[in-house]
């Protein structure tokens, strides 16, 4: 199919698909509404008739988990939504490049390690109808800094004579080359690193440098541990000595993982919605990663992507699929309808810590590689 056809099938497709979700999403606000209306009419009829109580209290209950449902059903909505926007903003710009209307192409501007560049003005480089702005469709930072730098600075013949060779390759390759820009896209405005995962793998461990946090995060659960074992042995002998020192330090635990949770809490899940990226990211990355294992051999630089990609011991595909794993433990507390075991897991086992620990152990494994992916 011709780029002009293709592009304006796939236009519509997102257009039309947007104003479905559209409906869907209001459509879910009023259903959420009268459920939670619903839910709330239960209860309080079921506070006010005794007899009546446990049943009006059970449809409550149930009213309240379609609820929880609902909002799961709304937020998959809102992240479709937003494939389809981007979606749409990808197939605009690219059928405004075919035609070189350059009132709807993105103006692109230099980075500022490229900013005193001299013939960039004369040439027009960057800016509005530019050099850049016809290139590039980088939706990242790294790859807006990589392909400014290729136009910027000189290099080798035989780097040039790669670079082409690779081209020529990915010619006939347009549905993959669709699909890495649709999913970048999906997940990166391209101005500034809205995923957080190449910064975080390049920093120290936090949990090293916060050695009280990680020393309270055993105790509490040891004490918590210790405690209904007490409890239990004090039941079994008929000790109330010992149910006594059982709740004591059951509520000791209780008390300490709380506390830990309320001082540094929000530094840890800061650390999780980093490392997810906006609009989960993460897992739109991986896709992007993994599609790299259908490029086209060239004897070259696209077999070297590959290779870094899906195929080295160390490669992005094998440190995304860990990762990913991780990413959907630690997000448990995103999720209405598990947040409750979250909170149970809290406050037994400090949930958040361990699974930090997971992803310090996964930093030291692929941190060095992160970069490498990306670039």
């Amino acid at each position: 199919m011709p780029a002009r056809q293709e592009y304006e099938a796939s236009l519509q497709q997102a257009r039309t698909a947007i104003a479905q979700l559209q409906a869907q999403q209001s459509q879910m606000v009023w259903i959420r509404t009268v459920i939670f209306m619903i839910g709330l009419l239960f209860f309080i009829l079921g506070w006010m008739d005794e007899g009546l109580r446990l049943v009006l209290f059970s449809l409550a209950a149930l009213t309240a988990i379609a609820f929880l449902i609902a909002i799961v059903r709304h937020e998959h909505l809102r992240l479709k939504r937003i494939e389809h926007d981007s979606d749409a903003a990808l197939f605009t710009h690219l059928l405004a490049r075919l035609d070189r209307n350059w009132e709807a192409v993105p103006s692109h501007q230099l980075l500022p390690e490229f900013s005193d560049i001299a013939f960039a003005d004369d040439l027009d480089v960057a800016g509005p109808a530019s050099l850049l702005s016809l290139l590039s469709l980088a939706g990242t930072k790294p790859g807006r800094r990589t392909l400014q730098a290729w136009v910027v600075a000189p290099t080798t013949w035989p780097e040039v004579k790669a670079r082409q060779h690779a081209v020529q390759h990915l010619r006939d390759s347009r549905p993959l080359r669709l699909s890495i820009l649709r999913t970048v896209q999906a997940s990166s405005d391209g101005t500034e690193d809205v995923y957080g995962l190449p910064k975080w793998a390049a920093t120290p461990s936090w949990l090293q440098q916060h050695s009280l946090a990680y020393g309270l995060s055993f105790l509490g659960p040891s004490m918590v541990v210790l405690g209904i074992l007490v409890a239990i042995c004090g039941a079994m002998v008929d000790q109330p000595t010992l149910l006594t020192v059982g709740g004591g330090l059951l509520g000791a635990g209780f008390l300490t993982n709380l506390l830990v949770t309320v001082f540094w809490g929000s530094w840890i899940h800061g650390i999780f919605q980093q490392i997810t990226g906006q609009h989960q990211a993460v897992y739109r990355f991986s896709e992007v990663f993994s599609s790299f294992a259908t490029l086209p051999p060239d004897g070259g630089l696209l077999d070297h992507i590959r290779q870094v990609a899906v195929e080295n011991s160390n490669c992005a595909q094998r440190g995304f699929a860990k990762l990913t794993w991780l990413v959907r433990l630690a997000n448990l507390q995103r999720d209405p309808i598990l947040y409750f075991v979250y909170l149970a897991l809290q406050l037994f086992a400090m949930w958040d810590f361990r699974i930090l620990g997971m992803l310090e152990k996964w930093k030291t494994e692929f941190g060095d590689e992160v970069h490498v992916w990306f670039e």
